[in-house]
């Protein structure tokens, strides 16, 4: 069995492309192959990124770009390549030739040999390089109805490397299932010098850069784009939320999809029950603000309120009510105590009503709030809640309400399968499913008691995220953690002048603001923040610094930990103390 990257075929995957995935598994067990490599890097100011259905390494033989197309009709007229969909009464349309299947693996064959070359795996003498050839497969296509005059393009391309025309396409399934293996060792015909074979130590070389560690996805579009294509499925449980009665709540591991659930509900609710009143509440103010940018701008957004809870009561009840005397304030942020509270119970009967709430992260809300969150509801209201029980950071989840219907997601969503994996280690009996989908290295880097030498750690990482010259990475991409606050002595946050961290008095809405400037594509900052400061939020690469043992920091525990983690969409790297280091290889 050959070896097969990635190890499964990729949610969304073409038919015809799983086929012939299924097909090369079977190839010999020396054989590399690589399915649905993306390749998007910067060279000289300029973008060159390029698609390549498969990618095969052979030893002492070469590579082979194959292009792979399942369409329902194909054939060549007059050295014209033809297409047309499943409808048989549609015209056929013309192909440039450029557009042609064998053409499209031929131009990214080029291309993958330049990427070689760029990064010094191939030698710029091409005389030098094993053979990369190219190989179309039309899977859907009947081989003796394909052509039946000469096709000048594809006969160019032929004679230029020596190949008979038959060898540069497999038609349909008895000629993928008999000749598959045949006709790829049959594109190399050349004798080659030793010294250009497709040697042990090449192999191992192309394979570490092919590698779906990187999985040619340094464009953050195109990975959000795969994100969402496998998210899907969730989204198919979207009619369980409007069809519930009485209310539903959903738990479900980190990266799961929770907050957008909720969000893709709230406008659905709000663009089809005009006039009805939806409250959507929350615990992290800076993700206030995000779930407010999100909902800006939909239909009837104006019967949408977004808040956190603290805010909200004092806000809609206290001031209201006049009674700023129980508003109490933690470093300029407004909040209330119990006395607060419970004067608030006592005026349930009055509150402002709502036909819909909804509570995200409702794993950090006090148990004595949902009394008073089921009193903001009107009599024949709906409640949605969302929680995790593996992000309770404060011991509140054990009398989350139970409602009619529940609905439990286990998928990330967020995280490369290598981070979601180790996270999901982190918690004895947690369960959380990885999509097959790779980023950047995982990296857990040397240990140091020094805040300082971790400060230089993380510059010394972050120029090497900006200075690789194959991804093409801002300051707004890249997010640092710490579970300790910026004016502590062991933080190593106040030591690294890339960053934008939070001084002793920063309240809520400063925070925000912090978080929106450095989220901007221009930035000139690096966010940096507490690990609980940034409960709810995400980003492609973060770094965690100053990860410490319990015994270190009374308030950082395995929760804190699974939470940092599982902020991480593409890369992770964690900067231990030497306690942390001691907890890590627990984890490993």
């Amino acid at each position: 069995m050959a070896k097969m990257n990635p190890p499964f075929v990729l949610p969304g995957t073409q038919a015809g492309e799983a086929q012939v995935y299924h097909l090369m598994e079977q190839l010999p067990e020396h054989w590399i192959v690589f399915h649905n490599c993306w390749e998007h890097y910067r060279r000289k100011k300029q973008y060159v990124n390029y698609e390549v259905d498969f990618i095969v390494l052979i030893p002492q033989m070469g590579i082979a770009v194959i292009e792979v197309k399942d369409w329902p009709h194909i054939r060549i007229k007059d050295g014209v390549w033809q297409s047309k969909g499943k409808d048989e009464k549609r015209e056929w349309t013309s192909m440039t030739a450029r557009n042609s299947p064998l053409n499209q693996a031929f131009i990214s064959s080029k291309k993958l040999t330049k990427s070689l070359i760029s990064r010094g795996i191939l030698d710029k003498d091409s005389r030098k390089h094993p053979e990369i050839r190219s190989l179309a497969i039309l899977t859907n296509c009947v081989p003796d109805e394909l052509f039946t005059h000469p096709v000048a393009e594809d006969m160019r391309i032929s004679q230029k490397h020596h190949l008979p025309l038959h060898s540069l396409y497999l038609c349909g399934r008895e000629e993928l299932e008999n000749q598959l293996k045949s006709r790829i060792e049959s594109l190399f015909v050349h004798k080659r010098k030793k010294g250009s074979l497709m040697s042990g130590s090449l192999m191992r070389e192309m394979e570490e850069y092919l590698a779906p560690s990187l999985f040619f996805r340094m464009d953050f579009s195109n990975y959000t784009e795969t994100m969402e294509n496998a998210a899907q499925d969730l989204f198919n449980l979207l009619p369980r939320l409007e069809e519930s009665i009485g209310g539903i709540r959903t738990d479900g591991c980190a990266g799961s999809g929770k907050t957008e659930m909720a969000l893709r509900e709230v406008r659905r609710l709000a663009a089809a029950e005009s006039g009805k009143s939806i409250l959507l509440l929350c615990y992290n103010n800076n993700l206030v603000y995000r779930l407010k940018r999100a909902l800006k701008g939909c239909r009837n957004a104006t019967c949408i309120t977004v808040s956190g809870f603290h805010d909200y009561c004092i806000s809609n009840i206290i001031l209201p009510a006049g009674k700023n005397s129980l508003i109490r304030y933690d470093e300029q942020t407004p909040y209330l105590d119990d006395e607060g509270w419970r004067w608030i119970e006592q005026e349930a009967p009055a509150l402002p009503r709502h036909d819909y709430i909804f509570v995200d992260e409702a794993q950090d809300f006090k148990p004595g709030w949902w009394n008073i969150i089921r009193s903001l509801l009107q009599d024949s209201g709906k409640l949605y809640i969302f929680a995790d029980t593996n992000q309770d950071l404060y011991g509140r989840c054990e009398k989350l309400p139970e409602l009619p219907t529940r609905i439990r997601l286990t998928q990330n969503l967020r995280s490369s399968w290598k981070i979601a994996a180790f996270s999901a280690e982190i918690l004895p009996g947690i369960r959380m499913e990885s999509l097959p989908l790779s980023g950047a290295p995982l990296k857990i880097c040397k240990a140091s008691d020094s805040p300082e030498e971790r400060a230089r750690e993380i510059s010394k990482i972050i120029r090497k995220l900006k200075n690789n010259k194959h991804y093409c990475i801002h300051n707004s991409d890249i997010v640092v953690l710490s579970p300790w606050r910026s004016e502590n002595a062991r933080c190593s946050l106040r030591f690294c002048s890339e960053l934008d961290f939070a001084n002793g008095t920063e309240n809520a809405e400063e925070s925000a603001r912090r978080h929106e400037r450095c989220r901007r594509r221009d930035s000139t900052k690096i966010l940096a923040d507490t690990i609980k400061g940034y409960k709810g939020l995400e980003a492609p690469f973060v770094i965690l610094t100053d990860i410490c043992s319990t015994d270190e920091h009374r308030g950082f525990g395995a929760k804190d930990f699974y939470v940092a983690c599982t902020r991480a969409r593409f890369g992770l790297f964690i900067i231990p103390t030497l306690s942390g280091e001691k907890m890590l290889r627990r984890v490993d």
